[in-house]
């Protein structure tokens, strides 16, 4: 659903708005590559957890790397099918190769996967449509769905990066809601007639 990335679910590493591709830590704390960028290191930040309080992991990562590639939007799919392997060391570390990708950007592109929970993600039926609430690590949770019309986002106020630098200044709405229209058109005119803040 629209507005769940970056609200709900977060990623490895973020999005700077203002800069061409730059991208801030966010679960990953650091990042190592090489000239060649034939294999990428992230290092989980420790702090960095999930809305109900469990811990991020490697195996997190992994799991959706790996559920990602096979159900994924397309352009995921043929992103992630580039890697020749992924391994996770150590509960805070995970080890991309990248030999023979040949694509300068595949670790960026790895950085933005947003991570979900192993503990609370069905892989089996992971494409079938469902009105189940998310589990995620970002500043807010779903709080309601209406089916057809919209979500209500709250800020939660256990966030685990709310303090750090790329998050300081951002998510100061304690409600957002999200409406759908079914064209254009009506968005464009509930937008002059106020009935929404933002399009």
């Amino acid at each position: 659903a629209q507005g769940l990335i970056g609200n709900v679910y977060q990623s490895l590493m973020t999005r700077s708005a203002d800069e061409p591709f730059t991208l801030y830590g966010l679960i990953a704390k650091s990042i190592e590559t090489n000239a060649s960028r034939d294999h990428v290191i992230f290092h989980l930040d420790p702090a960095a957890k999930f809305s109900d309080g469990t811990p991020i992991t490697s195996a997190d990562v992994v799991f959706t790397f790996n559920l990602l590639k096979a159900k994924g939007r397309p352009q995921q799919r043929a992103a992630f099918s580039l890697v020749k392997s992924i391994d996770e060391p150590d509960d805070w570390t995970v080890v991309y190769d990248l030999s023979g990708a040949n694509d300068r950007e595949l670790p960026l592109t790895l950085a933005i996967m947003p991570v979900l929970s192993r503990a609370h993600t069905d892989a089996e039926h992971f494409e079938d449509q469902t009105l189940q609430v998310p589990l995620g690590s970002g500043p807010y949770r779903v709080a309601e769905v209406k089916p057809g019309q919209g979500l209500v986002l709250e800020r939660d106020p256990d966030y685990w990066a709310k303090d750090r630098p790329i998050s300081r200044g951002l998510y100061n709405f304690d409600r957002i809601r999200i409406d759908y229209y079914r064209d254009a058109t009506a968005m464009f005119e509930a937008f002059k007639a106020g009935l929404i803040d933002y399009r």
